[in-house]
């Protein structure tokens, strides 16, 4: 008869436990970004205009009923303006486009868009508050 082979190995257990966990961190790591970026991207639709699938609408401008701060509860002021405060931010800057063109340039209005997104920016602005990316289109119309 031949002897069995010995699998003692000492810290071989450890080492299998220690596999296991860094395993599960990084399934749960790779799980929980994607989980966390929707809820963020779906809360933060729910803030603006009602752009998300919570069936309030496609347009920002209709059906807007009242103040968003209202609305979501949250007081922080960063939802999408009301109707009546379109024209202007709370900044006092004109909310997209320039308001005051330069009457040598010819240009007659410049809209500030997101790639991405679309929305119509503030003239001052870096990056989109709604999809926080800083890919910015500027047209001229005139």
């Amino acid at each position: 008869m031949t002897d069995p082979v010995n699998l003692n190995v000492p810290g071989l257990p450890y080492l299998l436990f220690a596999l296991a966990f860094f395993a599960v961190v990084a399934l749960l790591a790779g799980l929980l970004s994607p989980i966390e970026l929707a809820l963020q991207r779906h809360y933060r639709s729910n803030r603006t205009d009602g752009e998300g699938t919570d069936g309030e609408g496609t347009d920002g401008d209709e059906g807007e009923s009242g103040d968003d701060r209202a609305r979501t509860g949250d007081g922080d002021g960063r939802g999408s303006p009301t109707p009546t405060d379109a024209a202007v931010s709370e900044t006092d800057r004109p909310v997209g486009t320039d308001r005051n063109p330069d009457p040598d340039s010819g240009v007659a209005m410049t809209v500030y868009e997101c790639r991405r997104c679309g929305a119509t920016l503030d003239a001052g602005d870096e990056h989109c508050p709604r999809c926080e990316t800083a890919s910015i289109a500027r047209y001229d119309v005139g």
